[in-house]
């Protein structure tokens, strides 16, 4: 309950633009679109202080919109991959969320049935 009393900064997954790089970062350009992920970092913000390794280039192709999907995909995926999931197996999602409609597609690419 004490976490409630707290004022905490919401998000964990952003998609933007640098508008500025710091020391040790020089792969990134300003202007350069970028995904983030991070609890603390990647805030619903105007602008976040990231660290490098939290984040990485955006494809030109792909919207920021899209883009901002990277950090919740690679949980979703990770999921798939600790369940160690074969062709054909059925799995079942508990929670059909955000996260387990992502899943849910993600076990359908792989040949799995999802039962939700």
């Amino acid at each position: 309950m004490n976490k409630l009393d707290s004022l905490t900064p919401l998000g964990y997954s952003l998609a933007g633009e640098v508008v500025a790089v710091g020391a040790g970062a020089e792969e990134f350009q300003v202007g350069q679109r970028v995904a983030c992920a991070g609890a603390g970092y990647a805030n619903h913000a105007e602008i976040n202080f990231v660290p490098r390794n939290l984040v990485v280039p955006a494809p030109q192709n792909v919207s920021a919109k899209h883009a901002a999907f990277a950090t919740v995909g690679a949980i979703a995926l990770h999921g798939f991959r600790q369940a160690e999931m074969q062709l054909g197996e059925t799995a079942c999602v508990i929670g059909l969320g955000l996260l387990g409609q992502l899943l849910v597609q993600i076990l359908r690419a792989a040949g799995c049935t999802p039962l939700g």
